[in-house]
């Protein structure tokens, strides 16, 4: 469910890896967690295999299919990496994703020069927006079905740690 955005901050903060047993299209709650200098541990289809780096640097881990014992294996295999986990290498790799990169490579590719941000869109409002432009990330609306992984709390399945968001009232 949604969460305000000092309140995802704070998790983000608090939380040893994110958890994202679903799909996403683009993997934007992944990129999220790298930016907050977090590994990803996610069922590795969709979006996940091109924003999470799994090399240099070491992102996180990615399992097959979307059972438990899967996920025990991937959650055991990212203690096992922990160490190499930087989270300023994760942070900087997550900076391609920011909107002004986005803005770089628009720029270059349209020809157009990168002090008017404002050409990119038809009303030119929504890249020549100061405060929009000023923000390393936009605005964060939430998460829904992932969890961070922490040592707060055991996970019944393996005996490690897990943090999971609460699910919205139904």
């Amino acid at each position: 469910g949604r969460v305000p955005d000092g309140e995802l901050r704070d998790l983000y903060a608090s939380c040893r890896a994110l958890i994202l047993p679903g799909e996403e299209d683009f993997g934007m709650t992944a990129v999220e967690a790298l930016a907050s200098g977090k590994p990803v541990v996610a069922l590795g289809r969709g979006g996940v295999l091109e924003s999470v780096p799994l090399r240099e640097p070491c992102g996180g881990v990615f399992y097959d299919s979307p059972d438990e014992n899967q996920l025990e294996a991937a959650l055991s295999h990212l203690e096992k990496l922990e160490l190499r986990i930087v989270p300023q290498d994760l942070q900087r790799y997550a900076r391609r994703f920011s909107l002004d990169e986005f803005l770089h490579k628009m720029a270059r590719t349209l020809g157009v020069p990168e002090s008017s941000p404002k050409n990119f869109s038809a009303s030119g409002n929504r890249f020549g927006n100061p405060k929009l432009r000023n923000n390393r990330w936009p605005p964060i609306s939430g998460i829904s079905h992932s969890s961070c992984y922490s040592r707060r709390r055991p996970h019944r399945a393996s005996g490690a740690t897990a943090t999971a968001r609460p699910e919205p009232a139904q």
